[in-house]
């Protein structure tokens, strides 16, 4: 039998594992002093910085580049996930799904087996809202 050495591979949302390469990045001594200091995982920090600078130019799950701007939000057509939300035209509230955007195992779930999803709705009387502004009965 054999054991597996050393850390677990990280995989993207469908399991598959996500390769990696080497960046040499120089930094100033007392800035890589105060980092070790920390306890802070430069290679971590590196790749959540960049991702944080292209918020919606790149996934956070996959690191994938097909990224599709909705009427909700911007989403990831690589693993499906949400990357960020929009907020209502009509009412201001946010469309919201965020147990679905930090919850590695509920990325599957549907916008309707989510209880805090905000959906997008239309009415008669109003052409873009929401499920908060849009009650179910006046809407389409």
């Amino acid at each position: 039998m054999s054991r597996s050495v050393g850390r677990p591979a990280e995989t993207d949302p469908d399991g598959a594992v996500i390769t990696k390469s080497l960046v040499n990045v120089t930094i100033p001594t007392k800035l890589a002093e105060f980092l070790k200091k920390a306890g802070i995982n430069r290679s971590k920090l590196f790749t959540r910085i960049v991702t944080m600078l292209y918020l919606n130019e790149i996934c956070r799950f996959c690191y994938g580049t097909e990224i599709t701007s909705t009427l909700t939000g911007e989403k990831c057509e690589g693993c499906e996930s949400w990357l960020s939300f929009k907020q209502c035209a009509n009412c201001g509230d946010n469309y919201d799904m965020r147990n679905q955007l930090f919850n590695k195992n509920n990325r599957g779930l549907l916008p309707s087996d989510n209880p805090n999803y905000n959906h997008f709705c239309q009415s008669k009387k109003i052409e873009l809202g929401c499920c908060n502004c849009i009650k179910e009965k006046d809407r389409l």
